[in-house]
C-alpha cells in the first residue's frame, strides 16, 4: 500500500491507470472532516 498526499500526481489520470495495471495498492490522504466520516480514498470504489 502507497500512501500519498492529494497532490497533483495522485489526481493524474496517467499515474492512476499506471497504479492499477501494476496492480498496486494506493490511496490518498483526506484529511479528518473533510468528507466528514469518510477519512480514506478508494481508488477502485464504484467500479464493479
Amino acid at each position: 500500500m502507497i500512501y500519498l498526499d492529494n497532490g497533483p500526481v495522485a489526481k493524474r489520470r496517467v499515474f492512476q491507470n499506471v497504479m492499477q495495471a501494476l496492480d498496486i495498492e494506493w490511496q490518498t490522504h483526506i484529511p479528518a472532516g473533510r468528507q466528514g466520516w469518510h477519512t480514506h480514498y478508494d481508488p477502485l470504489e464504484g467500479q464493479g
